[in-house]
């Protein structure tokens, strides 16, 4: 998966708040149902079981509305075949947002100890 440019991440964003603003004045929106006690309505990984968060939740959530899903359950089609899953002929994927904050990682001199700047401060790798 490649990082959008700034020209696709206006298209994306400019894709979801249309989806959500026609859901919003159609009174359809996934968020605007009610549902019962105990049961899975936010979208989540098939394979991880982890929830979607934050606008990547309410946009999966958006669209599987809009294409009548009943399952809450996401995933790639790698995940959809190692489940023993197939995918419909015509289905596309959706396109979702994923940040990955960099991990800063000190650096060590061969003992094992924090290298440290002029300032007594730790260095990391960049």
């Amino acid at each position: 998966m490649r990082p959008l440019d700034e020209q696709g991440r206006q298209d994306y964003y400019r894709r979801v708040a249309d989806v959500l603003i026609a859901q919003v004045k159609a009174g359809t929106s996934r968020w605007q149902e009610s549902w019962t006690a105990g049961e899975k309505v936010a979208p989540y990984n098939l394979k991880t079981e982890k929830y979607y968060q934050g606008g990547n939740s309410t946009w999966l959530a958006s669209l599987a509305k809009v294409h009548g899903y009943k399952d809450e359950r996401w995933g790639t089609y790698r995940q959809i075949q190692e489940a023993g899953g197939q995918v419909q002929r015509g289905e596309q994927g959706s396109q979702i947002l994923y940040w990955q904050l960099e991990a800063k990682r000190m650096v060590r001199d061969e003992r094992g100890k924090p290298v440290l700047n002029e300032k007594s401060q730790p260095v990391y790798e960049v």
